[in-house]
């Protein structure tokens, strides 16, 4: 059997609070991704136009926005790690030996977004430094989920390009050591 079919096997059988719990943080974070590239990109706008009532209006969006990621980490981390290795990994292991947690296209657009408005803003310290105190925040989130759950988990099998192998125990210190620190040193430029 494959496809919707597959899946919905798949949920019956590994249906829990703690998968509904991973599932609903999961996908609150990506449409959070998706609403801060969007802001990333009016932002932009705004800055190409001169327009800084539209710029501070953005930074507002990108925190509000930033803090609800922190949030949605913490929703989707709030199980016991009995509980993510017998309702979380045994249905992502089911689905696919090589899953990799990556319910969509990662969020590396909007990474590029970031580096790209950020890079053209001037002025705005005052802001700037609020976005990279939640951003750090957020970023920590993350880090504390993948460090407490993942470890070499299929939820960090991230894709080959970041660096972070398959099934690599100490893959989360990729996290904590490289791409955290690049994402939250971005708002600097």
């Amino acid at each position: 059997m494959n496809g919707p079919m597959k899946y919905e096997e798949l949920r019956q059988a590994h249906a829990g609070d703690a998968l509904t719990t991973w599932i609903a943080g999961h996908r609150g974070l990506f449409v959070f991704c998706r609403e801060l590239e969007r802001s990333l990109k009016l932002m932009d706008r705004a800055v190409s136009e001169g327009n800084h009532l539209s710029t501070a209006r953005q930074f507002q969006r990108l925190a509000s926005i930033t803090r609800a990621c922190a949030v949605a980490f913490k929703v989707a981390g709030n199980m016991s790690r009995e509980d993510y290795e017998s309702s979380v990994v045994a249905p992502m292991v089911a689905a696919d030996k090589s899953f990799t947690g990556l319910w969509a296209r990662d969020h590396s657009s909007m990474l590029q977004q970031l580096r790209s408005t950020f890079a053209k803003l001037r002025g705005f310290e005052a802001e700037r430094s609020a976005i990279k105190l939640v951003t750090t925040v957020m970023v920590k989130q993350h880090e504390r989920v993948c460090e407490r759950f993942a470890k070499g988990r299929p939820s960090l099998n991230a894709q080959a390009r970041s660096g972070m192998a398959a099934n690599d125990p100490e893959g989360y210190l990729l996290l904590r050591d490289r791409f955290g620190p690049r994402h939250v040193r971005t708002i600097d430029r």
